[in-house]
């Protein structure tokens, strides 16, 4: 998990993560789909979290922390057990259909 030079954004940014990934499942869906816009719904929505949670502006690096943990964190939504993909982005699934079909 990220730190930053916050002691106070340290301390709330797993819970502010976890919050916006237990709310924002349809933006998770499409973010896993490579949706255009999904990646900006789930950051913005993580940086009002982190505003509300310490009740003013981020500073640029702490802003960049709350990006980065939500990145890791949706890394993560991304493999399953073993590493397996939840979904398929579509130069997998692209690729996938040429094996299948052997064109």
């Amino acid at each position: 998990m990220w730190t930053t030079q916050s002691a106070e954004l340290d301390r709330h940014l797993p819970s502010i993560v976890a919050s916006v990934l237990a709310e924002r499942r349809q933006d998770i869906d499409a973010w896993l789909a490579n949706r255009p816009g999904a990646w900006g719904a789930l950051a913005g929505q993580a940086v009002l979290s982190a505003r509300r949670a310490l009740s003013r502006p981020l500073t640029d690096a702490e802003r960049r922390a709350v990006w980065a943990a939500m990145w890791e964190a949706l890394a993560g939504c991304r493999q399953g057990e073993g590493g397996e993909p939840l979904a398929k982005g579509p130069i997998e699934s692209r690729s996938d259909e040429l094996i299948e079909t052997g064109n």
